[in-house]
């Protein structure tokens, strides 16, 4: 054990970390005089003098009558029962004037008026704390609810509070526990399950409190991690302020109602199983992992909604593996001709889609969702759910989108056009003069907005840019709108919308209405090099 340790010991026999250093250093050197105790570690001699003094009133150190008189270390036993010894005198003496104090207090009581305070008292230390949630708990009648992490179950056993909270049901009172149930704590949840009710909550906050009847409540606001239990960096607030009881008291029954019951959960942990719920993901990594660990182990179906199918075919080594398994696939996504050849490289056409989507899914076997809202800033919320009712929640979205998405055969033409207008880009890109930057499926985020596709986005060294915008299908009316706006959002100073296919007499005129140039030709050479005009007038 390091010294460091020891120290930490030693603090919960009363010694300060300074008495602490001295007293290790006097063990391991044999007895010294002040002046090389003070020597050793650095200490000023005077206040080396006044805690070594304070060692030998504790009974860890002892001195000689010689001059220079010697600190002797007293060995370490005999110093920690004497502690121990006056200690215990300590509380029976308490113990003798607690009666004679209550019944002092009771004549005083007996002489005021009856009255309730609305109180706050902040405690600081652990000890204070777990004497306060001691005392909540033994004067409490009818109900007891209480919000902990699971480390405090074994923290609450070191000081009884454990048999406490159990011995209130022989007494009528309802307790309700909620914290985060694991692997490890199963043994003891199940011995809580016996007397009280135990709930699992999957995201449960860094924090504890204990809400009596109804009426009181004790909050911690900063605690620490670990086991000790005389750290002074734990720190709550009690009150019996009926605002603040109701408060806290909403936010249990809330979380009470959307965790799982504490024996279903020791019991799916019991069997290897994962426990039901609902759980956010902040970090992208998590995110991809669990996306792909999800398609590696889905044996029946796997449905998936995605807005770029260029994100699936870094997966490729899976789908082989599903497709020989014979797992039933869907994905829907906005398709393009692109990463759909790609795709399809790999996986049949009738399992694919086209639709525009707002969010991504994947639902594997009806069993396991995972969902991705985006923001209007690009970011936005990883939702990670094994719970049978969201999971047949977002397969009924599914389904629902999968009804009204088009087939590859139905908007074959469309991808075929899509092909002819990249293609013209790509000349262009070739024969434009070279002052010109040319970024082909531009991403752009703009504040307040998000971020904004762009198909091609001209720009040169004086600031001037110009937006080139397909248009496919033959119906280019919200092209053009689209399109306006993207032009006031960039700061545009032209926008060109380009087909294969003639435009309509009303979008001719939508189109001059916004000062924004059609160009259609299905030949990707004449189309580039009408587009090339265009730039050029």
């Amino acid at each position: 054990m390091s010294d460091e340790s020891i120290v930490e010991q030693l603090s919960e026999f009363g010694l300060n970390t300074e008495e602490a250093s001295i007293y290790i250093l006097l063990v391991k050197g044999g007895p010294a005089t002040a002046s090389q105790v003070a020597s050793q570690l650095d200490y000023n001699r005077v206040k080396t003098y006044r805690i070594l003094d304070s060692l030998v009133e504790k009974g860890f150190v002892s001195e000689t009558p010689e001059r220079p008189k010697k600190f002797i270390p007293t060995d370490t036993r005999e110093a920690l029962s004497g502690y121990l010894a006056k200690f215990r005198r300590r509380i029976d003496s308490l113990q003798e004037h607690k009666d004679t104090i209550i019944e002092e207090f009771d004549k005083i009581s007996d002489k005021t008026v009856s009255y309730e305070e609305t109180t706050f008292r902040i405690l600081q230390g652990r000890p204070q704390v777990f004497n306060l949630i001691d005392s909540m708990l033994k004067r409490a009648e009818d109900e007891v609810k209480i919000y902990i992490p699971g480390d405090d179950l074994y923290r609450f056993e070191f000081v009884n509070l454990d048999k406490l909270i159990k011995s209130l049901n022989s007494e009528g009172v309802e307790v309700y526990l909620l914290t985060q149930i694991t692997l490890d704590l199963v043994e003891r949840i199940k011995e809580y399950l016996k007397y009280v009710r135990v709930n699992h909550l999957e995201k449960l906050d860094r924090f504890r409190f204990i809400i009596k009847d109804g009426k009181e409540v004790f909050f911690t606001f900063t605690m620490e991690d670990s086991m000790s239990l005389s750290t002074e960096e734990d720190t709550g607030l009690w009150t019996n302020t009926e605002s603040f009881v109701l408060a806290m008291d909403s936010f249990f029954d809330e979380n009470w109602r959307i965790s799982k019951n504490g024996e279903e959960v020791v019991t799916a942990l019991n069997k290897g199983e994962e426990p039901q719920r609902i759980q956010v993901i902040s970090e992208e990594d998590r995110y991809q992992k669990i996306y792909e660990n999800m398609l590696s182990e889905c044996s029946i179906s796997a449905k998936i909604m995605i807005d770029n199918l260029g994100h699936l075919k870094s997966l490729e080594s899976i789908w082989g593996d599903l497709i020989n398994r014979n797992v039933d696939l869907k994905i829907l996504s906005e398709l393009d001709y692109t990463s759909l050849a790609s795709l399809l490289e790999l996986i049949p056409q009738e399992t694919i889609r086209d639709i525009e989507t707002g969010f991504e899914l994947l639902l594997v076997d009806g069993k396991r969702a995972l969902m991705f809202m985006p923001t209007i800033a690009g970011y936005g919320d990883k939702i990670y759910s094994n719970n049978d009712f969201y999971c047949q929640s977002m397969a009924q979205v599914f389904d629902d989108y999968w009804i009204k998405g088009r087939t590859i055969e139905s908007i074959a033409k469309k991808l075929a056009e899509e092909v002819t207008l990249k293609e013209s880009l790509k000349i262009l890109k070739e024969n434009i003069p070279e002052k010109w930057k040319v970024t082909t499926d531009k991403q752009l985020t703009i504040k307040k907005l998000g971020n904004i596709k762009i198909d091609c986005l001209l720009e040169y060294d004086e600031g001037t840019r110009i937006i080139i915008e397909y248009s496919t299908g033959g119906e280019a009316s919200s092209t053009i709108a689209e399109t306006y706006s993207k032009i006031s959002n960039i700061d545009a100073e032209k926008a060109i919308i380009i087909s294969t296919r003639p435009y309509s007499e009303s979008d001719t005129n939508l189109a001059k209405m916004f000062k924004i140039d059609l160009i259609y030709e299905n030949d990707p050479h004449k189309l580039a090099h009408k587009i090339l005009q265009k730039i050029q007038t």
